[in-house]
């Protein structure tokens, strides 16, 4: 569940200062971007119930919380 409550976590924040990615990123916002996406990818069981819990398609990334 911890994977799970991070994912939340960081997707929430992605979306809050989506606005500041064109702009000038801080390095929090990459390291977001890349926390999201390699939990994405090491963690299948988690993600896919992440997906089915949200709605989200499980073929998203990091950017698409930015969309």
């Amino acid at each position: 569940m911890k994977t799970l409550d991070r994912l939340v976590y960081l997707s929430k924040m992605l979306n809050k200062y989506s606005h500041r990615w064109n702009n000038s990123p801080s390095q929090r916002m990459y390291d977001w971007v890349d926390e999201y996406n390699d939990l994405k990818n090491s963690n299948r069981n988690d993600w896919e119930e992440y997906c089915k819990t949200t709605g989200r398609d499980r073929h998203h990334d990091a950017y698409d919380c930015m969309a």
